[in-house]
């Protein structure tokens, strides 16, 4: 397929391009002028012109492009010389024959060229799709990243090609997780501009040995006396010392009964020494350390829970509240041992317990540190963490990058064996050239052209002027009238069509030879040709569309043939002299055909063979299309006079033609039919004031005044018959 997309240049200005299947050997357009043929073939005169930068071809296509249009005309032979056209001598053919077997050799490595070049490109593609392959794969290993804040740090090379080349080329793989890294970089970021306190360290209570086994020991009262031994057996001796505070007369406070009390009181007092108090004030100040310490672990707690890296649930927190409540414990049996120091107590063991808030606290210490190092070196800790992101999703890629680079490397040889025979093949074809140029400078020259255009003109009939080699030194050419001697302008003095004539025939033998000596491009063709017949007469459409036929389409000198006319008669005499069966639909094989039509802008249909009608019935088609308002109305007076004149000159009303169109001039109240009478009654269409006077009135006004023709005749049958009216 080779679609040409034509869009916002010049009429081509809807609201989405115009397309034309170039596919075909052969294409013809029809249209009217103004139509937008020249558009197109001016995109393949200067494709890279700026106009067109909204006009695509699709595939781009590697051909040798010639095209014929009045700017073609123009820009060869408004010179003063035309560049020589290069062709073989038919003299010597021993030459020729080696040239040919030069050829045939250059054409059999230019399909090895060719080869070559398919699979360098097959190579290329296979490396794009292993690409595209390994990019699929490190766009799915990111799915569960692209959800977090992590994806924050992938700035600039999220997607696609970016995200494939930065990790593909990254060199480090880690071992972690996604979630791991989200929570290092969610710590990271808290850290920004927020130094963090360090806690203070909380003294640990240690409680020796000598008071752990006090708390252990079994305290009962001294002596060997009969009460002593009254009161161990009964286990009493806590409320006997308590009751001494009471022994304050005759009466025993524990029985009531009379009593010595002084004698009692030594009694008791030597049951409870001097060491009997001080184990009671050792044990006393065991449970004031105890005391004093929690009430420090709780402020110590209040301190560590303002810690933003510290939360209710921290390992911090929980020990030291397990650590609490182990001594709280000590500390109720500690009191209870005082209160019954007869009783052994045990301690809770805490060393576990110990063991694990110093190592709570050494992680909290630690996380403060690094949390603070990283508020002091953000910046730097942020690339990092870029860095580690990388390096998590190669590793989560690997296998995929693993396989992408060994199919590459593999692919990458064998396009390097690919080059390395190319450019085998080149160096080979450039030595033939290099042979060839040698033979072709022993036949080679651009009188024959000159021969050839002459010979054509004499057979079209024309005698007036001649094509003469200009300067051998500078293979040119120029243009020679008969009986003048001032070789300066003689382009201009010519007619148009004689123009056309002349610089056709150039063109046909532009598109046979070559253009200079060393012109060896072997590249197909692609031949465009704009109107041949613009300004011709009658006569020579024929001899036109001949040439065209013979030495473009039917020798096949041209991959491609694009024909762009505005005359249906030369449309339908390219038709009928076609080669080949014509299939149902009236087309050559091979052909497509467009037609061009326009009102606010050019629109493009494809046609059969026998859709155009002839040159009259087309132009009453045109008038019934500007009804419907496909046609713009400024083409319309111009098309009334052709159907004018051929309705009339048919019948050999000539001269009634003109008395009518008087008459109709002559008419009063009528302003803009008096125009239009005077514009159809001039012999020339170049009249720029009855276009000025008439650019402004409908497509009504016109056909209107164009029925009042047939209606002057008495055939107004005609008119309505022709625009498909029921006749009256």
């Amino acid at each position: 397929m080779s679609i040409l997309s034509v869009h916002n240049v010049r009429s081509y200005r809807g609201p989405g391009p115009v397309h034309f299947d170039f596919s075909n050997p052969v294409t013809m357009i029809y249209g009217q002028n103004g139509a937008g043929k020249s558009t197109i073939s001016g995109y393949f005169y200067h494709p890279n012109n700026a106009e067109f930068s909204s006009c695509t071809l699709s595939p781009a296509i590697d051909m040798r492009t010639f095209v014929f249009s009045q700017e073609y005309v123009t820009d060869i032979f408004s010179a003063p010389f035309q560049p020589g056209v290069f062709s073989l001598s038919e003299e010597n053919t021993a030459v020729r024959g080696e040239i040919a077997a030069l050829e045939e050799v250059i054409s059999q490595l230019g399909a090895e060229i060719e080869t070559n070049r398919r699979e360098y490109q097959n190579k290329t593609d296979m490396i794009a799709r292993v690409k595209e392959q390994c990019e699929e794969a490190i766009k799915g290993s990111v799915a569960e990243i692209k959800k977090t804040e992590l994806w924050d740090l992938m700035e600039g090379v999220k997607q696609g090609p970016r995200l494939f080349q930065a990790i593909s080329s990254h060199p480090d793989t880690i071992a972690t997780t996604t979630a791991e890294l989200d929570a290092d970089f969610r710590q990271l970021r808290s850290s920004q501009g927020n130094r963090v306190l360090p806690l203070a360290e909380l003294d640990m209570l240690i409680i020796n040995e000598d008071d752990t086994s006090l708390l252990a020991t079994v305290l009962v009262p001294s002596g060997d006396s009969k009460l002593s031994a009254a009161i161990a057996q009964l286990g009493n001796s806590e409320w006997v010392a308590a009751g001494r505070a009471w022994l304050t007369q005759d009466v025993c406070p524990f029985c009531q009964n009379s009593v010595d009390a002084e004698h009692l009181r030594k009694e008791i007092a030597s049951l409870f020494d001097r060491s009997w108090e001080d184990k009671l004030r050792r044990m006393e100040s065991i449970v004031t350390q105890i005391g004093s310490w929690l009430e420090r672990a709780e402020t110590w707690s209040t301190a560590a829970k303002l810690c933003p890296l510290v939360d209710a649930k921290h390992p911090l927190l929980l020990t030291l509240a397990g650590l609490i409540h182990k001594w709280s414990e000590n500390l109720r049996h500690a009191e209870h041992k005082i209160a019954t120091p007869s009783e052994s107590v045990v301690f809770e063991d805490i060393a576990s317990a110990v063991a694990d808030f110093r190592n709570a606290y050494a992680a909290v210490s630690e996380c403060i540190s690094t949390h603070n190092h990283r508020a002091d070196n953000y910046q730097n800790e942020y690339q990092k963490m870029a860095y580690s992101l990388r390096s998590h999703i190669r590793a989560l890629s690997v296998d995929a990058i693993n396989g992408h680079d060994t199919q590459v490397c593999e692919l990458s040889d064998a396009i390097g064996t690919i080059e390395n025979q190319h450019k085998a093949l080149t160096e080979q074809v450039r030595g033939l050239y290099g042979q060839m140029r040698l033979l072709n400078a022993q036949i080679i020259n651009c009188s024959d052209t000159v021969d050839n255009i002459n010979l054509s003109l004499e057979a079209l009939g024309i005698h007036g002027f001649r094509i003469d080699i200009h300067d051998a030194a500078q293979d040119s050419y120029r243009l020679v009238r008969s009986g003048r001697e001032n070789e300066e302008g003689i382009f201009d003095t010519l007619s148009e069509g004689e123009k056309t004539l002349i610089a056709f025939l150039y063109f046909l033998e532009t598109c046979e030879g070559r253009a200079n000596r060393d012109d060896h491009d072997v590249r197909e063709k692609l031949i465009v040709i704009d109107d041949p017949i613009s300004s011709l007469s009658q006569n020579y459409i024929f001899e036109i569309a001949s040439l065209i036929q013979h030495r473009v389409i039917r020798s096949r000198i041209a991959a491609k043939v694009i024909v762009l006319t505005h005359s249906l008669f030369f449309f339908q005499e390219m038709l009928i002299s076609a080669p080949g069966q014509k299939d149902r639909k009236g087309l050559p094989p091979g052909w497509l055909l467009y037609r061009l039509s326009k009102n606010t802008h050019s629109m493009a249909s494809l046609i059969s063979g026998n859709a155009l009608l002839n040159d009259y019935q087309a132009m009453w088609h045109v008038l019934k299309e500007s009804r419907d308002e496909q046609v713009a109305s400024i083409v319309i007076p111009n098309t009334m006079r052709q159907i004018l004149e051929y309705y009339f000159g048919f019948s050999g009303k000539h001269a009634k033609l003109s008395v009518t169109l008087d008459g109709l001039a002559r008419e009063q109240g009528a302003p803009g039919l008096r125009a239009f009478a005077r514009y159809i009654n001039r012999h020339s269409h170049a009249d720029a004031r009855n276009i000025k006077l008439l650019e402004t009135a409908s497509v009504a006004h016109y056909l209107d005044w164009f029925e009042r023709v047939f209606d002057a005749v008495d055939d107004r049958e005609h008119y309505q018959l022709m625009m498909g009216q029921d006749v009256v």
